[in-house]
């Protein structure tokens, strides 16, 4: 396995490819919070396409988690057969139309991706594995099942360590997310009320003792 800790930092050409990319949410409401994520984190696409291209080739299949809005979607489109995977494609369901995504509802929490085995040359999970809350383990191995033998998984996660991360830290802040903890952890607390006391009907019926699961 091979890692990298290489900064942000993309060839303008594929800059210029990321902002030919229009796109808008379908509410309205979340026009704010697009334009600041599409500002923040454009550079990081355009970083994602350099290292994709590395690593892959043309007409690979890719499959993109967490793709909202999607950016990266569409211009890895131009030159993968790409998939996405998000919790709610329809907030964006007007730019996937338009550039003929295709990107498919999944929790990938709590469900198995409708997705059979061993048919992505590359998996992309980057900026997500840390508001991954109720079991990062399934995820992850949800995606190494429709990875092929020898494909790529590109992952990249917030660095604590980063300035950017100690000081949101000081600020009492979710380290380098930057987002509220308790919104962030409120899905951990809804799949517990939610899934524990089927569990524990479960249990009543086999006469079994219940035991510290991951779920």
């Amino acid at each position: 396995m091979e890692t990298t800790h290489e900064g942000f930092g993309a060839p303008e050409i594929l800059l210029n490819k990321i902002r030919s990319i229009e796109i808008y949410p379908d509410d309205t409401r979340l026009q704010e919070w697009y334009e600041v994520y599409s500002r923040d984190h454009g550079e990081r696409f355009a970083f994602d396409l350099d290292l994709l291209g590395r690593y892959s080739k043309k007409g690979d299949r890719i499959l993109e988690f967490g793709s909202v809005p999607p950016l990266l979607t569409a211009a890895m489109a131009k030159d993968y057969d790409v998939i996405g995977i998000d919790i709610a494609p329809e907030r964006f369901k007007t730019a996937i139309n338009k550039y003929s995504l295709e990107i498919i509802q999944c929790d990938i929490e709590t469900q198995k991706l409708p997705l059979e085995d061993d048919q992505f040359e590359g998996v992309i999970f980057n900026e997500l594995f840390e508001h991954l809350r109720i079991n990062p383990i399934f995820t992850l191995r949800e995606a190494r099942r429709v990875l092929k033998p020898n494909g790529i998984l590109m992952l990249s996660t917030p660095n604590l360590r980063s300035l950017g991360g100690l000081l949101n830290l000081l600020r009492g802040y979710n380290y380098s997310c930057g987002a509220d903890p308790y919104q962030e952890y409120s899905k951990l607390a809804a799949e517990i009320t939610t899934r524990m006391p089927q569990n524990l009907l479960d249990w009543a019926e086999r006469g079994a003792t219940p035991s510290p699961v991951l779920w």
